[in-house]
């Protein structure tokens, strides 16, 4: 069986699910843009996405997006031959996610300080890009 960061399981009859994780690489990052501008897929769907940017084994991404369905990025539903693959969450939400996630453990492990740098690094920004 296994195990979360934090040693925790999440059981699906089918499946399991590890807890939400935030944290995306370069890879995942582009799996998921596929998964956003498609919607509902398979493997080879994004397959087809990736291969026009760089060259990629079909057994790589199909190890990818299963690792983005124990992250719970993905879901997935068995149809036919293959797995349907669906995002969990919209890019938007994804994003905020992860913004907050990251806050979060700054301000947990740095306190006031984390949010004092934050706000410092926020002026920098032209007022156009605030949010």
């Amino acid at each position: 069986m296994s195990r979360n960061y934090n040693g925790s399981v999440k059981k699906n009859k089918n499946f399991i699910y590890r807890s939400r994780t935030y944290n995306l690489g370069p890879l995942e990052q582009e799996i998921m843009e596929c998964i956003w501008s498609i919607g509902n897929c398979t493997v080879s769907d994004i397959y087809q996405c990736l291969i026009q940017r760089r060259q990629i084994a079909y057994t790589t991404i199909m190890t990818i997006m299963t690792r983005l369905t124990e992250k719970r990025f993905l879901s997935r539903k068995f149809i036919g031959k293959s797995y349907l693959y669906s995002p969990i969450d919209s890019k938007s939400k994804t994003l905020r996610n992860t913004v907050f996630k990251v806050i979060e453990v700054m301000i947990n492990r740095f306190g006031s300080e984390a949010v004092a740098y934050f706000a410092e690094e926020l002026e920098k920004f032209p007022n156009n890009n605030k949010i």
